[in-house]
């Protein structure tokens, strides 16, 4: 009895959980994003007047992007294209210091239920460059190349239109026309809100 009573249950939430996705059509939807990142390596240390300091890391700190999201038919699988701009800085009155990028991400998810989806992808930054300005400039200019990037994230759904990824992005810089260079990690981890228009 207890048995044939399990077997109903997993039966029956198999089901559930198949219905969730079995009648869907397939959907395309614009997104837009921002969130916050941390980590990488130290790319710069800027020292204020009065002995503070504030450091720019590779893997740092505000992320936005511009995208699609585009939904199987009768599938949980979905998949997202977006480009970004990912800016970490540190900026007084009279100098700034600037690493910059322009990620651009390819990913894949699957829905495990309407509200939950897990996936990845790969990354790449283009126009990477630490740029610095004013008393800050003795920093310096630099270009860098970025290696391919693993993304690894999980999205909670609060409405079909808003979404919070927490993701992982493994992901390595060097500078450009300096062979020898050591490579600089910009690994981060980061917390990202997305509005899907649909």
């Amino acid at each position: 009895m207890l048995k044939k009573a399990l077997l109903s249950l997993v039966a029956s939430t198999s089901l559930l959980g198949t219905a969730a996705w079995a009648d869907n059509e397939a959907k395309l939807a614009p997104l837009l994003g921002a969130g916050l990142t941390l980590g990488g390596d130290k790319v710069a240390t800027m020292v204020y007047t009065n002995g503070n300091e504030s450091s720019v890391t590779a893997g740092g700190l505000l992320d936005l992007r511009a995208g699609l999201d585009y939904r199987f038919a009768n599938s949980p699988v979905s998949i997202q294209a977006a480009i970004g701009y990912h800016v970490a800085n540190a900026s007084a009155r009279n100098g700034n210091v600037t690493f910059s990028r322009f990620p651009i991400e390819l990913l894949a998810h699957y829905h495990v239920t309407d509200s939950w989806k897990i996936g990845g992808g790969a990354r790449q930054s283009t126009g990477t460059k630490l740029s610095s300005s004013g008393v800050a400039s003795n920093v310096g200019d630099y270009k860098f190349d970025s290696s391919v990037a693993v993304v690894v994230e999980g999205e909670y759904l609060f409405t079909p239109k808003f979404g919070l990824k927490v993701r992982y992005v493994n992901e390595e810089y060097e500078v450009k026309n300096l062979p020898g260079a050591d490579k600089i990690d910009g690994s981060h981890v980061g917390v990202i809100a997305v509005y899907y228009f649909k």
